[in-house]
């Protein structure tokens, strides 16, 4: 091949490599992943620790709690069972309400009539797709700039600083607090998918008409692991925040949440007691 072609084939492949390096059109392309925790887990379960921390005015921790249960999934509903709470096993009595309570729901499923179930899975399928809806919009409401691309769990990444727009006008009202928040992305070149986003607040957020006001600098970071060349699924969710409700009522705290031991749910594995989400 003359190397007139091979011009010619590389002028052609050019808005192909563009395009993929382009970081707007890299992010609209991973919002379009529908990356439905629900759906993508209800193979899995999984061990969760949650451990919440309440700060006082000297950034002292005033209070600490913490609570271990296995996430799984029956007929797409996501269940838990608790297995410890503050470091510590289940009582017997605990043990045996939870499975009580697990009992009482499980029989309301089983008595319902098909109009009733699929009543219930189109709501909420129908308010999964409004929650997704606002995604939509992040990559027309940031501006983007490329950074140096990372590796993560052995997979490569595009990293991605995000910075809002002032010139952009929401679509949709939950939209609307992309204006105060800026943040990074890591995202899997070959999937799409988020591995990571690291995400802080510029200015303070106010929710339900001044109802709650999140101060300026809380900070979100989510982190996702790949499992089985199959599936994408949440390991770690971390939370800083200063948060005011109804003016009077003010709490500054941590909240963390680490995912672990993820294995395939088996047809035959034993439930024992859970609670619904």
């Amino acid at each position: 091949m003359g190397v007139a072609n091979y011009l010619f084939l590389a002028c052609l492949a050019f808005p192909c490599i563009a395009s993929a390096q382009d970081p707007r059109e890299i992010v609209r392309k991973s919002v379009s992943v529908d990356n439905d925790y629900n759906k993508r887990a209800q193979d899995y379960t999984m061990a969760q620790k949650s451990v919440a921390r309440v700060i006082d005015s000297d950034g002292l921790v005033k209070s600490f709690t913490s609570k271990v249960r296995d996430v799984f999934f029956i007929n797409g509903d996501r269940y838990y069972r608790l297995i410890e709470r503050d470091g510590k096993p289940l009582s017997a009595e605990e043990n045996k309400k939870e499975r009580e309570t697990f009992d009482k729901r499980l029989a309301g499923r089983d008595r319902e009539t098909e109009i009733q179930r699929n009543k219930r899975l189109a709501e909420r399928e129908k308010r999964r797709r409004k929650e997704r809806e606002f995604l939509n919009e992040i990559p027309d409401a940031f501006s983007f700039l490329l950074l140096p691309s990372e590796m993560i769990d052995g997979r490569a990444v595009w990293v991605i600083d995000a910075n809002p727009r002032l010139d952009y006008t929401a679509h949709s009202g939950e939209a609307k607090v992309f204006a105060k928040f800026r943040g990074k992305l890591w995202i899997d070149k070959a999937d799409y998918e988020w591995v990571k986003i690291d995400m802080v607040s510029i200015d303070t957020v106010s929710f339900g008409l001044f109802i709650a006001r999140l101060a300026k600098g809380a900070h979100l970071t989510v982190e996702q692991i790949r499992l089985n060349d199959e599936v994408w699924l949440p390991k770690r969710i971390d939370i800083r925040y200063d948060l005011r409700v109804a003016i009077l009522k003010h709490q500054a705290g941590e909240m963390e949440e680490t995912m672990y031991n993820f294995r395939k749910f088996q047809a035959d594995s034993r439930i024992l007691s859970v609670t619904e989400q």
